[in-house]
């Protein structure tokens, strides 16, 4: 009977137990399954916070700005262009835009146009872009009509030019022709007085205009009509941005003084409608940020190095020049102080439009150029490259010598290996070495290296440019153009020192 009862229980036991197990492994069940969707929910609620903060992720913080983004795994360091604002890209790739080639800046004189032209070069140079050239050798051949006669520019490579960045006047039918009327529309202007400052002794008007006093500068300023008049032909001193710009000569004249004010007007919004965007070279590294967002460039295609500063003696000092002469000088290039008061409200406005990201650009791109310009001043054939990792604004890239050379090449040497290349281009004439040795002087500058511009490129290049370009065009090869194996490295051009 005990036995019976036993087994009975044992069988209720067995049950009781299997039951539990079964309830107790549904609950566990059920608990890793919610736990399981709780990680995942937060795992998505930080993925999205992340998303709307992209520097949250990041560990590595650069000075004066916040800390960047973690470098893509998936770029490749030959990707090109750049998103005009950090919401253009995806958070981990590259820019969803493509640069734009087609380009007019129109290059006032006097204002940081130089270093913009040298900008403009390398891009081009490095895409085998085509340039607006004039048939003669000289750079500033176009100046000031050039592009209204055809047949004295340098033909395309390729349907049409790409690229026009050398003085001339500003002439919007023909530079349509010439690149299409898709192309963007850029100049730069600078504050009035300090254009005049630097024009006056760059263009030797003391001389020109016949300036006897002591103190040339304030005696125009006294009265710069008696020294600046049409008696010559033409202004020297007034409204010269504007003229580089258009302005017909015939509106500046005494008779039309009564209607300057409806000129200045008509003249501002010609403009406004006709560019896309005009730079101030007072505020330059924030008008060059905005142009990189409008022709959706890459960082590495901005760094520059500034050219033609100079140093003028005592006579030229402005900074004791009273207020009464600088209103003098407000009064008699008035048109040219309107246009540059409205474009540059007008640079604020657009970049208060950009939004914080502007600010953050700004102060990365700052950040960059101090690194080239000092790994470039610095003898960095001994250097490692540097390596600037993807940002929101930037794909990643490699300051290296080869960089260096092309960042500080003097714009003669660009101009001249383009119309080189143009002119090789035109004739069809190409060559490839495989394993010949570098030749030297007459022999290496001639063809098949160069075509018709051998003794300019001599002149103006270093021969490790040369070297370089030669390289570049695939006539040597990359053991025989290492840019690490060459010691000395020269350059043209007066970069502006470190401070």
């Amino acid at each position: 009977m005990a036995r019976l009862w036993f087994r009975k229980c044992s069988r209720h036991v067995a049950r009781a137990a299997v039951v539990i197990f079964c309830l107790g492994l549904s609950h566990y069940l059920h608990f890793l399954s919610c736990r399981s969707m709780e990680e995942s929910t937060l795992s998505g609620r930080k993925d999205a916070f992340d998303a709307n903060r992209p520097w949250a992720t990041s560990s590595i913080s650069s000075p004066g700005h916040a800390p960047l983004p973690r470098r893509s795994e998936n770029l490749s360091p030959g990707d090109e262009g750049e998103a005009p604002q950090p919401t253009n890209r995806s958070h981990h790739g590259p820019p969803t835009c493509r640069p734009k080639t087609k380009l007019a800046f129109i290059k006032v004189h006097k204002a940081a146009s130089s270093t913009i032209m040298q900008i403009l070069q390398r891009f081009g140079y490095l895409r085998k872009l085509s340039f607006v050239q004039h048939i003669s050798r000289d750079v500033n051949g176009l100046y000031p009509h050039g592009l209204s006669k055809p047949n004295f520019l340098m033909p395309p490579q390729g349907e049409s030019h790409d690229i026009l960045t050398y003085h001339t006047v500003y002439d919007r039918p023909n530079i349509e022709r010439l690149l299409t009327p898709d192309a963007k529309f850029v100049t730069i202007l600078r504050e009035p007085f300090k254009h005049f400052a630097s024009a006056f002794p760059f263009y030797g008007y003391k001389k020109i205009l016949n300036v006897t006093a002591p103190n040339p500068l304030e005696a125009f300023l006294e009265n710069p009509g008696f020294y600046d008049n049409l008696n010559r032909g033409v202004y020297k001193t007034k409204s010269p941005m504007a003229m580089d710009l258009g302005l017909p000569l015939r509106l500046l004249s005494p008779s039309y003084q009564n209607e300057i004010a409806n000129t200045t007007r008509q003249f501002i919004n010609k403009i406004s409608q006709e560019f896309d965007l005009v730079m101030i070279s007072d505020h330059f590294d924030e008008s060059l940020v905005l142009f990189k967002r409008l022709m959706c460039w890459d960082l590495k295609d901005i760094l520059y190095y500034k050219y033609n500063n100079y140093n003028y003696s005592s006579q030229y000092d402005t900074s004791k020049i009273s207020q009464k002469l600088r209103d003098n000088h407000k009064e008699w290039d008035a048109l040219d102080y309107a246009l540059y008061e409205h474009f540059n409200d007008t640079l604020w406005k657009k970049i208060a439009m950009e939004g914080n990201s502007f600010v953050q650009e700004l102060a990365h791109f700052r950040d960059v150029e101090l690194k080239m310009r000092v790994h470039c001043n610095s003898d960095y054939s001994a250097l490692e490259p540097i390596v600037i990792s993807e940002t929101p604004w930037n794909s990643a890239f490699q300051i290296d010598s080869e960089y260096c050379t092309w960042a500080k090449m003097f714009h003669l040497c660009y101009y001249y290996l383009i119309r080189d290349r143009n002119s090789r281009y035109q004739t069809t004439l190409k060559g490839h070495i495989a394993d010949e040795k570098v030749q030297q002087d007459g022999i290496f500058y001639s063809s098949p290296y160069c075509s018709t511009e051998c003794e300019n490129i001599k002149k103006e290049c270093s021969l490790h440019e040369y070297v370089q370009h030669c390289y570049l065009e695939g006539f040597l090869t990359k053991s025989q153009s290492s840019s690490r194996k060459i010691k000395f490295l020269s350059h043209g051009g007066k970069p502006l020192p470190l401070e």
